[in-house]
């Protein structure tokens, strides 16, 4: 275990510290237990207990926030490893794919999922032209395929996808991996600017999936391919603990 800096400022007992912020503390809040004025700007007493206060952020919040450690690049390497996927997409007789871990399901009814895009990807530049796109997972077996689509530009290299490992099925104007375990068909919703990716949201129009899914993942027979970051994966153990 890890201890994150404790807040400053702490009650014990009955004592109240005065706060510069509020005069010497000899209102009627000032005294434990009771009930706030509604005035405004006087805080309700902590519980008295022995329980940590739930943490609300306002006043003296910057003063945790002080000594926390500053996020980096690779904060987001705290939230892996996640499954990683590629999103294929296909417009005017071009298409690309590329390898995405920021995914994820936004609403289930109506369906709609989340990926999170470089503005400077091809895929996604195809992706806005035909409003179209497609993911597919695929098994472990297919990491090198996966690495080499998330690595590759279609930009710099324009044989990328004739590469004879990646074998693609089109098809109405979709476009995914045939070696794919599941395959979501979505159409372009909406996507919103958020610093160096964009939201992209998609509406699911359609799924499919073999015998790795149920549709819940079949963990126990089937390996899926987990990002933990850069050029490193790993894959589920296929233990599953029920509660």
């Amino acid at each position: 275990m890890f201890k994150i800096c404790e807040p400053r400022a702490t009650i014990v007992g009955a004592s109240i510290t005065s706060s510069p912020e509020r005069g010497g503390g000899s209102g009627p809040e000032a005294r434990l237990g009771a009930k706030p004025s509604g005035r405004g700007g006087v805080a309700p007493n902590p519980p008295a207990s022995g329980s940590p206060h739930p943490f609300k952020a306002g006043r003296g919040s910057d003063k945790l926030e002080s000594c926390l450690r500053s996020p980096t690049r690779d904060w987001v390497y705290l939230l892996h490893p996640r499954p990683a996927y590629a999103i294929c997409s296909y417009a005017n007789g071009v298409y690309d794919c590329l390898a995405a871990s920021w995914v994820t399901p936004v609403s289930r009814e109506p369906p709609i999922l989340m990926v999170s895009l470089a503005p400077r990807r091809e895929t996604y530049r195809i992706l806005r032209s035909s409003g179209r796109a497609t993911v597919s997972v695929l098994p472990w077996e297919e990491l090198e395929v996966l690495h080499y689509l998330g690595t590759v530009s279609l930009a710099k290299d324009p044989g990328k996808m004739s590469n004879p490992r990646v074998r693609v099925v089109i098809r109405d104007g979709y476009v995914w991996l045939g070696s794919a375990l599941a395959v979501i068909f979505c159409k372009l919703r909406t996507s919103v600017e958020m610093g160096d990716h964009d939201a992209v949201f998609l509406d699911v129009v359609g799924v499919e999936f073999g015998e790795c899914f149920s549709p819940r993942p079949r963990v126990g027979s089937c390996r899926y391919i987990l990002h933990v970051g850069g050029s490193e994966y790993t894959t589920n153990s296929g233990e599953v603990v029920g509660l």
